[in-house]
């Protein structure tokens, strides 16, 4: 009892802070946006309360991530590969105090038409999520799992939808505004080219705000399969717009141990003593009947429908 009247009166705390604030708008504007977390009272289960326009995280049906059970996925003809620019783009790495950040030079365009998408998509940001647990037993850390089963880590790719909107910001709460592209990882001894690339200069990002300019980043070899599974869900932190086109790639890529030790080891805070950032990642939504969709082709041999459980190819992501 004591404990929820702590949280009561910290949640009312913060709006009555939010409000002073919201009184006299033309001396200052209240910045929400370091007021969440992944754990305590600022974690995913407060997220809707902390701030009322973050209320989807609370009540929204399209919520991410999700788990992708077989039972779900349809196939589904209509949906043709990806078409990835090739081109090498420079960029920014930056701890942005919860999780590791690749921003792409403004002035650079990396786009992706096809698959489930109908415009144009230009590539702003990826994020990287990671295991809360020890990098020699690494179980979650990804945010998206497959029939229950999480991945030490994942990346996401953040596009917005350049046909329709300017940029990133304006895209966010719009139809059809948000394309994230997802690549679960499996620890390895061979990993990702670009995830290499990114660990390469993370000495030089060891703490909140801190960054460093990256060049020529082949952000097509982040791809690692043509065929995918997508559906239709939010971003994965505040404000939870239930704007994103999700597309999971079918294939895993790698992370290596150390370099999973590596991103446990970044820290949350401006100096030394600062908590390391770990378990950057929100809990699994309910999916609400939603249609998973794949082009993945159904398996030919003693199947008569194509919504079959068989039909997807879990083995490219439980298989070693």
């Amino acid at each position: 009892m004591k404990g929820h009247l702590a949280r009561v009166t910290i949640i009312a705390s913060l709006h009555l802070v939010a409000a002073n604030y919201q009184q006299e708008p033309e001396e200052v504007v209240f910045d929400w946006s370091s007021w969440w977390s992944y754990d305590g009272i600022s974690g995913p289960g407060f997220w809707g309360i902390i701030n009322r326009r973050w209320r989807l995280c609370s009540d929204g049906r399209r919520q991410s991530p999700v788990d992708l059970a077989t039972a779900a996925v349809v196939y589904d003809h209509t949906l043709a590969q990806l078409d990835l620019a090739s081109h090498k783009i420079d960029g920014t790495l930056s701890n942005t105090g919860f999780g590791l950040r690749w921003t792409a030079n403004a002035g650079q365009t990396w786009e992706v038409r096809g698959g489930p998408l109908h415009y144009a998509h230009t590539l702003t940001h990826a994020v990287l999520r990671w295991s809360n647990a020890s990098p020699a037993t690494p179980t979650v850390g990804s945010e998206h799992s497959i029939e229950g089963q999480f991945f030490p880590a994942e990346i996401q790719l953040y596009f917005y939808n350049s046909d329709l909107y300017q940029n990133f910001s304006q895209a966010l709460d719009k139809p059809n505004g948000v394309l994230a592209v997802s690549v679960l990882l499996k620890v390895g001894w061979r990993p990702n080219p670009v995830l290499k690339i990114w660990m390469d200069h993370i000495h030089m990002v060891p703490h909140r705000g801190k960054s460093t300019k990256i060049h020529f980043v082949p952000v097509r070899e982040l791809f690692t399969s043509d065929m995918y599974l997508s559906y239709d869900g939010s971003l994965t932190e505040p404000p939870c717009e239930e704007t994103v086109t999700w597309v999971v790639l079918n294939k895993p890529g790698y992370i290596t141990a150390d370099q999973l030790w590596q991103l446990q080891s970044l820290r949350r805070g401006t100096h030394g003593q600062a908590l390391p950032i770990t378990g950057n990642f929100r809990p699994i939504q309910p999916l609400h009947k939603r249609a998973i969709r794949t082009n993945i082709p159904p398996y030919t041999l003693k199947c008569s429908a194509l919504n079959r459980t068989n039909l997807y190819q879990a083995a490219d992501y439980l298989g070693t």
